[in-house]
């Protein structure tokens, strides 16, 4: 009678054809983009998003990346403990909440859907405001409690769901017969919510493994997770090691639910699965515990830092000198770089900050000024770079890399001379224009055409630099600093602000693109070593830049960051191709034509205002 009644009330849910169409597409939908990734880390190029070739070489590159494994070791374990953490917090709210009868337990479950439903940087700020009253040190253990309290709500009203469906008569009935509340636990209760904790335990390892936010606020300089060594990538061009990561990850993804998968089933499959995730486990444990033993050191050298901006290999030798272990932690932009600094004590020896940065961190008093003595190579840097306007003393900043801000194109598309920023309010060239996503440099830019100083804080030439830049945005293809390379190889654009480090890359394997700094000059950038008032080992610190400068040491930084460095002595040292690149080592003359940026102070909220208003026109 039930079965006929269910037969004649179907619905026939899910059996038209039109239903079944959509949600094949919606599957593939969600594959494609993994298996495009999949495919991308085995490509030759350098960029993510253009087919160069069949190669393993990225993941040759991402295996010898020993700053990538540890971030790859740190992710996974924080997701693991705090997962597992979680999940027993989790299950244990669920039961508490689900079974019991107590006063308060409407609210206690209304709390729960706070983490869930708040803004993710609410929480980070939170939680970081918490971690500072406490004076807890922000590292490891803050991270680990952020991600717990970010993710057990998660898990906890997941498993509450199923607590709440469970028919209670099968415990009852095994009380009946005898069972303590013990056994009836384990071999009742616990089965049952076993679906929903195993899920519980995934997902809380899954949101734990990609977060960024709250790690963003509450790790310290020594954990770097991977989620934030890629973003930090993002800075110097992102290349297909990105892919060999997530194609890794996806592998292991898979593995993992393949042995959960076959624990849940009965017989030789259940076996299976218990020695696959015993292997899995032990594989994680032996990885996390020599890698956590061997980074064990009676001194460590803290150094903020831009991904890929030094040469691992440095690294490695100056450690096998010194005994001292230098741990680089990564900043995703300059405005990161300012806050972790000034916020209460970070932790860092030395930072490597933008010229305005370090301008601002002097006025802040939050450098320590250098003792040459104990630095005798610094006699090797160019005297030009010694005592530049942000510190006219040259005391409290190491002079570490530079570059200009240039324009590069493709000469196979644009035959005409190229040698002024004009060209790209050309109305020929619509929408194969892109400039950078940063205000100071597109403002910049447009007050030098309009033979402004933006150093002025001339509100009226401001807003005639707005005029012209809003004259100029119908032609572009859109406003980008990362992608850049990408854009110019797909033809998507023909001409485009470019960083001439970044555009070395690009040229050294398609030399059909052209590199150039217009006649109106440009922005000069100068990225700097510095030392922090609150830098835990300065006598290490002073060391490393002594080795870092010698002229042998700062030519393999050369070859490895594709940036240069104010090192005349080791430009000798290069191989004859890149000491007469042009694009590596740009005419610099007396650099009356290159402008370095200050710190624009007050100005910079209306300069803010006016890139704001632009964006949204």
């Amino acid at each position: 009678m039930a079965g006929n009644l269910s037969r004649s009330n179907d619905l026939r849910v899910g059996q038209g054809l039109f239903l079944k169409i959509s949600t094949a597409l919606c599957v593939l939908f969600l594959l494609a983009p993994l298996v495009v990734l999949i495919v991308y880390s085995f490509n030759a190029s350098r960029q993510v998003t253009v087919w160069g070739g069949f190669s393993l070489k990225w993941y040759v590159e991402a295996f010898l990346d020993r700053d990538l494994w540890t971030a790859i070791r740190n992710s996974m374990l924080v997701a693991g403990i705090s997962a597992t953490l979680s999940t027993i917090l989790g299950t244990m709210t669920a039961l508490a909440l689900g079974r019991y009868t107590f006063r308060g337990r409407s609210l206690c479950t209304g709390l729960l859907y706070v983490p869930v439903i708040m803004p993710e940087i609410i929480l980070g700020i939170a939680l970081l405001a918490l971690f500072v009253m406490l004076d807890l040190p922000r590292g490891f253990v803050s991270v680990l409690c952020g991600h717990i309290t970010f993710s057990f709500p998660f898990v906890a009203l997941l498993i509450l769901a199923r607590v709440k469906s469970l028919d209670r008569t099968m415990e009852e009935a095994s009380l009946d017969l005898g069972a303590s509340p013990w056994h009836t636990f384990c071999h009742v209760l616990l089965p049952a919510l076993a679906p929903s904790i195993v899920s519980g335990l995934l997902f809380s390892f899954t949101i734990s493994l990609d977060n960024f936010v709250v790690t963003f606020f509450t790790t310290g300089p020594q954990l770097t997770t991977l989620p934030m060594k890629v973003y930090s990538m993002v800075k110097f061009g992102l290349t297909p090691v990105v892919n060999v990561i997530s194609t890794l990850l996806i592998l292991f993804t898979g593995i993992t639910l393949m042995a959960i998968t076959w624990m849940q089933q009965d017989g030789a499959r259940r076996r299976l699965g218990m020695r696959l995730g015993l292997a899995l486990a032990a594989i994680l444990g032996i990885s996390f515990v020599v890698s956590l033993v061997s980074e064990a050191r009676q001194t460590n050298l803290v150094i903020g830092t831009w991904a890929g901006y030094m040469d691992p290999s440095l690294m490695d030798d100056f450690e096998s000198q010194t005994g001292i272990h230098v741990i680089l932690t990564y900043f995703n932009d300059g405005e990161e770089m300012l806050a972790k600094a000034s916020f209460g004590n970070p932790g860092f020896d030395l930072i490597i900050p933008a010229a305005y940065a370090v301008e601002t961190l002097r006025e802040l008093d939050l450098l320590a000024p250098f003792d040459f003595e104990r630095i005798p190579n610094i006699e090797h840097i160019d005297p030009r770079f010694r005592h530049l306007p942000f510190d006219p003393s040259g005391q409290y900043y190491i002079p570490y890399t530079y570059g200009v801000t240039g324009l590069a194109y493709n000469s196979e598309k644009i035959k005409e001379p190229v040698d002024s920023w004009r060209i790209l309010w050309d109305p020929r060239y619509q929408d194969r224009i892109a400039m950078f996503d940063d205000m100071l440099e597109t403002f910049h830019l447009a007050h030098r055409l309009l033979g402004y100083d933006m150093k002025d804080a001339d509100p009226a030439h401001l807003d005639a630099a707005y005029e012209l830049l809003l004259q100029q945005k119908p032609l572009l293809r859109k406003y980008e600093s990362n992608l850049v390379n990408d854009m110019l190889l797909r033809e998507e654009i023909y001409f485009g602000q470019n960083w001439n480090g970044n555009a070395l890359r690009l040229i050294a394997d398609h030399p059909q693109f052209k590199f150039v700094i217009p006649k109106e000059g440009s922005l000069m950038f100068a990225d700097n070593i510095c030392l922090l008032k609150t830098a835990p080992n300065p006598d290490a610190a002073h060391l490393f830049i002594d080795f870092l400068l010698q002229p042998e040491n700062t030519a393999r930084n050369i070859q490895t960051i594709q940036y240069a460095m104010p090192n005349p002595d080791a430009c000798l040292l290069l191989p004859q191709e890149l000491r007469e690149n042009m694009v590596l080592f740009p005419p610099l003359g007396d650099m009356s034509n290159l402008q370095i940026l200050p710190d624009y102070g007050t100005f910079l909220p209306k300069i803010n205002e006016r890139w704001v208003r632009l964006k949204s026109e």
